[in-house]
């Protein structure tokens, strides 16, 4: 089952978007929910991919807003008022892409009591006396992790970590021993103007899982951030594309390789640039305004011969970041493409691969389903289960905001005890 957290903002939403249809594209089996924490009660997107919908923790600290309390907040929410039938839940950020279905089979081990997670080595407080400021007890100390970004739970796992995991978050957020100018943190954007690490959320994790008495299975090779070059075969194929910084791609020589006029970028781009602009420009979901999509990377840039995405050699290095970033790009066109083509009866560019390989009965059957979730949804203040794959291939109802997916499974066990 994976999750992930986001709020009610545009600029949430062609990543939500983009997430789900690249999790379909994957082929990715079991369910997919977007833990939505928002207090709006007419949000028009809340339906625009399978939702489970929370409070919005941003302003539990009047004089703290931080969003990234939502995420081990929706985290708690949804282990609290859900259910899953799923053995396994993957926990990804907003921010990624799925090249791969994700899997313990796969090189990502896990189990009851093991994580796995990706390694985050700028999490310098797991070393330092910061550890022990939030975990006294020295056997707790010892399994504590750099991870972060994605994680593989045993279900129960996730249950029984997601309060430890808002409550430490709260901690290390409030606790001023470790506000600037204190540098332990590894956060290198606190500021006497601005004390609070922000990555106090990623130490809530941290600090809660160990805590809740979970290890970790440190995966080096998992994801890929667009714009660095991979190190091994593994990150030469990676399991996700994470987005999170600055992009940038040089122009090329006509040796085929990056020039050499001091590197500078050809093509650049953030997903901070996509909160620029007035509130038209940044909602990339409305029917209302024509679809201006991001900036796919110009063939002139990619390096030549292309790789065989597989095997990495340091020649090709430089070829497979850029094909890579080029990769993210077009799978953020499309997939608020494919969301456009449903909620506002525009042409998509790519085939459908959603319902491409269901008969029009089946369509219509998981339509039906889909505006009775949606119509139930309304109706109750507990939000939806994220859906099936199999369900996740049927269109969504054509309207603005698209078609809930969802279904509330009565018949499912109960997330502790998932099977």
């Amino acid at each position: 089952h994976y999750v992930f957290s986001a709020d009610c903002k545009p600029y949430m939403e062609w990543q939500s978007v983009a997430l789900y249809y690249s999790w379909v594209s994957a082929g990715a089996p079991g369910r997919f929910t977007r833990l939505l924490s928002c207090d709006e009660p007419n949000y028009p997107y809340v339906n625009s991919v399978p939702t489970h919908v929370t409070p919005l923790y941003t302003n539990i600290d009047p004089n703290d807003p931080y969003s990234a309390y939502n995420l081990p907040g929706s985290m708690m929410h949804w282990t609290q008022h859900n259910r899953t039938d799923r053995k396994w839940i993957i926990k990804l950020d907003a921010d990624m892409i799925v090249r791969k279905p994700l899997s313990v089979t796969a090189g990502l081990e896990a189990e009851e009591g093991l994580v796995a997670a990706g390694i985050y080595g700028y999490l310098h407080g797991v070393d330092n006396e910061m550890a022990e400021m939030f975990v006294p007890d020295a056997q707790t100390r010892s399994i504590l992790a750099k991870v972060g970004g994605w994680e593989i739970f045993h279900a129960p796992d996730l249950a029984r970590a997601a309060p430890l995991w808002y409550e430490y978050t709260k901690r290390v957020r409030t606790d001023k021993r470790v506000w600037w100018p204190f540098k332990g943190t590894g956060d290198v954007f606190i500021t006497e103007t601005n004390p609070r690490p922000w990555i106090s959320e990623m130490y809530g994790y941290v600090f809660g899982a160990a805590v809740a008495g979970l290890r970790h299975n440190v995966v080096h090779s998992c994801q890929l951030y667009a714009g660095m070059a991979p190190w091994d075969d593994a990150s030469f194929d990676p399991f996700l594309i994470h987005y999170g910084i600055r992009i940038e791609i040089p122009e090329v020589s006509a040796g085929g390789s990056p020039s050499g006029e001091a590197r500078r970028p050809a093509w650049a781009w953030d997903k901070h640039h996509e909160l620029q602009g007035g509130a038209d420009a940044r909602d990339k979901l409305s029917c209302a305004i024509p679809f201006a999509p991001f900036p796919e990377v110009p063939e002139r840039l990619v390096p030549t011969p292309a790789t065989d995405g597989k095997t990495l050699t340091r020649e090709k290095a430089e070829t497979r970041r850029v094909e890579v970033v080029r990769e993210l790009m077009v799978a953020l066109n499309d997939g608020v493409r494919w969301h456009r083509a449903r909620a506002c009866g525009e042409a998509a560019d790519d085939g459908d691969v959603f319902s491409e390989k269901r008969s029009e009965s089946e369509k219509a059957k998981a339509d039906a389903e889909a505006s009775a979730a949606a119509d139930g949804e309304r109706r109750a203040a507990a939000a939806t289960e994220g859906v099936s794959r199999r369900k996740a291939k049927a269109s969504l109802p054509r309207r603005a905001a698209g078609g809930s997916l969802s279904r509330t499974r009565g018949d499912a066990g109960a997330l502790g005890d998932a099977r």
